[in-house]
């Protein structure tokens, strides 16, 4: 495996989970998600994201698609790797939402 094309693609990755991430915090079906927003219960841009994933899967671990993409083989390292930098993002966007650490910061009130 070429290492100039992995880096690339380990960020590259790692930005695609944390937005759909992001898409589950911003419109949260649970009240354990509720940080960003208000509980909404929808559903939808959660499913949204699940399939989102499922299609990013399958175009990683399908060569013919990973092909098309011109896209490297990666280890099971590299995905635990991403798996971790994006719980840990998720984690600390969670508490600064919740904590409202940058509306603090920032002097605002809401």
């Amino acid at each position: 495996m070429p290492s100039g094309r992995v880096a690339p693609l380990l960020f590259q990755l790692v930005v695609i989970l944390c937005g759909l991430c992001l898409i589950v915090f911003v419109e949260p079906p649970l009240h354990a998600l509720a940080g960003g927003d208000d509980y909404s219960g929808d559903w939808r841009p959660t499913l949204l994201a699940f399939f989102t994933l499922i299609v990013l899967g399958v175009i990683m671990f399908v060569e013919p698609f990973r092909n098309s993409f011109d896209l490297v083989a990666l280890a099971w390292t590299d995905y635990f790797l991403i798996a971790g930098v994006v719980t840990a993002w998720a984690g600390v966007v969670m508490l600064i939402w919740r904590k409202k650490v940058l509306f603090r910061f920032l002097n605002i009130e809401i």
